[in-house]
């Protein structure tokens, strides 16, 4: 198996001086990144904001509002280390993306 590493400044945390708005439109484009990586699995190693982002993005669409994004930022919980699983899939009954799994982190217990 073939692995390849690529660092990108789309998957880092939000700054302090960066607005909800510019903050989504980040991760959008991370978003878009990933949709058209020609692999058949990728991992992203990233902060909490940035998968919360994420989630927001793909439940509200690719220009949230702050308030969208404060309601997943506060309901959905992450542990350091935890990992997240989302599938994006091209063809068949379900096309987009899919929650897998959020924040499992039982490799900490």
């Amino acid at each position: 198996i073939q692995q390849k590493l690529v660092s990108s400044e789309l998957f880092r945390e939000r700054s302090e001086h960066e607005s909800v708005s510019d903050f989504a439109k980040r991760v959008v484009e991370g978003k878009k990144y990933l949709e058209v990586l020609e692999v058949s699995r990728a991992v992203v190693v990233g902060h909490g904001q940035w998968m919360k982002m994420f989630l927001t993005c793909l439940i509200h669409g690719d220009t949230p509002t702050e308030e969208q994004y404060e309601f997943i930022h506060t309901f959905f919980r992450v542990v350091n280390t935890g990992v997240c699983v989302f599938n994006h899939n091209t063809e068949g009954d379900y096309i987009g993306w899919q929650l897998k799994s959020w924040n499992e982190h039982g490799h900490l217990e």
